[in-house]
């Protein structure tokens, strides 16, 4: 069993592994992005950190030697490719968000502007004749 990245009760844990779990966490993660499960992505951004610092701080060159072997490249490939793929789902899924956060706001009667001094304000509008822009 896994313990913090680092050592379970066999020895260390190998890079191929790590990758394999991170894949794992990425494929979970894009079914949660097609879902719309925006809970379940925010839960499974913890994991990919763990487990990509765990990556971080493996010992590289020790366990691969001066060449990586063909598996472990195409694995790695997969996961970036993985992670690409859902950088576009989770960008897709936070405009549909900030959309649907904006025409709440305009029918709610807010409006969000920059001040003066460049920070951003919001605004209420009292008036029932404020004209929305759907």
């Amino acid at each position: 069993m896994m313990r913090s990245g680092h050592v379970n009760q066999q020895g260390p844990i190998s890079i191929e592994d790590k990758l394999n779990a991170l894949l794992s966490v990425l494929q979970t993660e894009r079914r949660a992005l097609l879902d719309g499960d925006a809970k379940t992505v925010a839960e499974l951004a913890l994991k990919k950190d763990k487990l990509a610092a765990a990556l971080r701080n493996s010992d590289h060159q020790r366990e691969l030697g001066p060449q990586p072997s063909t598996e472990i490249v195409d694995l790695t490939a997969r996961v970036a490719e993985q992670a690409a793929t859902n950088h576009v789902l989770l960008t897709q899924m936070y405009q549909h968000y900030q959309g649907m956060l904006d025409l709440l706001s305009r029918l709610a009667g807010q409006g969000t502007t920059y001040g003066r001094h460049g920070f951003l304000e919001t605004t209420l509008e009292s008036s029932s004749s404020a004209r929305l822009k759907v």
